[in-house]
């Protein structure tokens, strides 16, 4: 059953938003791929050069299947010796890795030789690939690669054979239509077959993702504001989620515009979206968004008010 689905898993360039939905129950990855996949819906697409890079650990543009599992065994073994630890600093390992933040614990977080833990994922990707370059691990790919089940990822990307190389244009199509996908698929869930969501279920989408305890307060906020329904598109749907994975960015601009001390308007916000991240938020889009967090009703929107609480969110996925 396993050698049939794999027999029928597309290659990359036949690669589409769709994929797995097409692929529904026919499909297989690993642990690692799942938390990899995962990775991708929160970053930002400047991002993916340097995903692909840390793969290519020969540095010649494209990836082979023995490089994509190198960093796979070496995912492996460190989670190997983190389970030896105990569960409270296992459990903030992995929200430090998963998630990027720090959560106290009573011992001090450290791996031989090293003083500071990974901020996050891709931290330690980077620090694998180095690792990958310079270990054993690296000398014995073959024997990592015969001891490995080939998975629908591994046949996607490098062909039923194993013999195909990645290039950069496939993986970033593939990380595109990844993130298009979920996107679609949480759009839809929604939509009910209509083109738009109501601003409501945008609000409950975004406010899901967050810390934040108190969600009602939010939602009647924003239903006394707008009290009319326009709704929201799937492009401006799209846009903003591309906005969010860009907001390390976006805070840097507001920053330099001067604004982290205080609010701003929707004019502001817009052009600080804008020079940050390259993406165009709609009018609609930008109201939508300050009647949702704008609490004091001021129409201004203050760091606390909207940074704080979206720098706060889970990666999504992982809640």
């Amino acid at each position: 059953e396993l050698n049939q689905i794999l027999m029928e898993t597309p290659p990359v360039w036949k690669g589409s938003s769709k994929l797995f939905r097409n692929l529904n129950e026919k499909g297989v990855i690993s642990y690692t791929e799942y938390l990899f996949l995962l990775c991708i819906l929160t970053k930002p697409h400047a991002g993916f050069r340097i995903a692909f890079n840390m793969f290519d650990t020969d540095g010649n543009e494209m990836v082979d299947k023995k490089e994509f599992l190198v960093l796979q065994e070496i995912f492996r073994k460190k989670n190997e010796k983190r389970e030896r630890k105990g569960d409270e600093e296992k459990r903030a390992l992995l929200r430090l890795q998963l998630y990027g933040y720090h959560t106290s614990t009573n011992s001090v977080l450290k791996t031989e030789g090293e003083d500071l833990v990974p901020r996050s994922y891709w931290d330690t990707l980077r620090r694998s690939t180095s690792q990958a370059l310079f270990s054993d691990l690296a000398e014995r790919a073959d024997d990592i690669s015969s001891s490995l089940s080939d998975t629908t990822l591994l046949v996607h990307f490098f062909g039923k054979k194993g013999k195909a190389e990645l290039n950069f244009e496939d993986f970033y199509r593939f990380m595109d239509n990844l993130q298009t996908e979920v996107l679609e698929i949480e759009f839809l869930s929604y939509s009910n077959g209509m083109n738009t969501i109501s601003e409501e279920d945008f609000a409950h989408i975004l406010l899901r993702y967050t810390n934040v305890e108190n969600t009602s307060s939010y939602l009647e906020n924003m239903r006394c504001r707008i009290p009319e329904e326009k709704g929201i598109t799937f492009d401006e749907f799209r846009s903003f989620f591309q906005f969010l994975n860009n907001l390390e960015d976006f805070t840097i601009a507001m920053q330099m515009y001067n604004f982290a001390s205080r609010s701003i308007g929707q004019d502001e916000f817009k052009r600080a979206v804008y020079v940050a991240t390259g993406v165009k938020l709609s009018p609609h889009l930008v109201n939508t968004v300050f009647k949702i967090f704008d609490v004091d009703r001021d129409d201004q929107l203050s760091y606390k008010e909207f940074i704080g609480i979206m720098k706060d969110r889970l990666n999504r996925g992982f809640r």
